[in-house]
């Protein structure tokens, strides 16, 4: 639980909300109820302390299994480690990093990190050296006109990296910890209006070349789970199909109506199967395993 209400916490910071240092809530909680409307119920969380910090404009954290905190401080090109009581106790990257925008630490404090301004991924040891950088992968099965744009990402146990890839239609991309091109997984489905498919059986090649191609949403964050299932968050997907789960195969297990948001920033499960997610509203969402809405936490001025 402490593990949770700390990511809820720095969840909120991240997606741009501050608490204010007062005792009462300034977040209601709300849940499904009947004719699955929004009813209020008591207060799921209530802030502990308003955490101020050295960082400026932050784009991800990772919370380690010793308690460390691990932040992507991305205006000053660095990740900072933080204790339990939140004081910063090392800081990595600081002559090789550029934008930090996405994170994640192992088991060892090898850390994963997606920085945008290089537009590659870096690893670096426990220690802050550098293990290994690299970009674009080069391998034809990427596709010869893909950009790779890393901007989140995750590690499974076989230390795989799953990356989030800015405007990638085909989905996460997947790479080894030597840079080597795995494969793409968890692609988005383009969804098709009824106009699109009237314009597509009347439409000439030569006129349909005028339009926008319909391509899918690139998905915009990640988690990985403790039982290698992988999660991502799709900003701007209609508000029910804007998180999926998907199995080791690549079969999305949410594949139906969910209450979420078209605007998440990030997703964290817990050891239990607990998805966490907030929007850029500061709104936070939680779920059980099943993808049902528990509670809906927003302050007050929020919609």
């Amino acid at each position: 639980m402490k593990k949770l209400l700390t990511l809820l916490l720095l969840l909120i910071v991240l997606a741009g909300t501050t608490l204010p240092a007062q005792a009462v809530s300034p977040y209601t909680t709300w849940t499904l109820g009947p004719g699955s409307s929004l009813w209020p119920t008591q207060d799921a969380y209530t802030p502990l302390d308003q955490i101020d910090l050295p960082v400026d404009a932050p784009e991800d954290m990772f919370y380690a299994a010793d308690g460390s905190l691990y932040i992507a401080d991305t205006g000053n090109s660095r990740i900072i480690k933080l204790d339990a009581a939140f004081q910063v106790v090392a800081e990595y990257g600081v002559d090789i990093l550029d934008a930090p925008t996405g994170l994640y630490v192992d088991e060892e404090g090898t850390l994963y990190i997606a920085d945008a301004g290089k537009n590659t991924v870096i690893i670096l040891d426990a220690d802050g050296n550098l293990v290994n950088e690299f970009g674009r992968p080069s391998e034809p099965l990427f596709g010869a006109n893909r950009e790779f744009l890393p901007r989140k990402i995750s590690v499974d146990t076989r230390r795989n990296l799953y990356i989030v890839s800015e405007s990638s239609v085909d989905g996460l991309v997947m790479m080894n910890t030597s840079g080597n091109f795995i494969g793409y997984f968890g692609a988005n489905s383009a969804e098709m209006s009824l106009k699109m498919i009237l314009q597509r059986m009347f439409l000439t090649e030569d006129q349909l070349d005028q339009f926008i191609r319909n391509e899918a949403a690139s998905p915009s964050n990640l988690d990985i789970d403790n039982q290698s299932l992988v999660y991502t968050i799709t900003a701007g997907a209609d508000r029910d199909k804007a998180i999926r789960k998907f199995t080791v195969s690549g079969r999305n297990l949410f594949d139906r109506w969910m209450f979420g948001s078209r605007t998440f920033r990030d997703i964290t499960v817990s050891d239990d199967g607990l998805m966490v997610t907030v929007d850029q509203e500061g709104t936070i969402f939680e779920y059980d395993q099943n993808g049902a809405l528990l509670f809906r936490i927003w302050r007050a001025g929020s919609r």
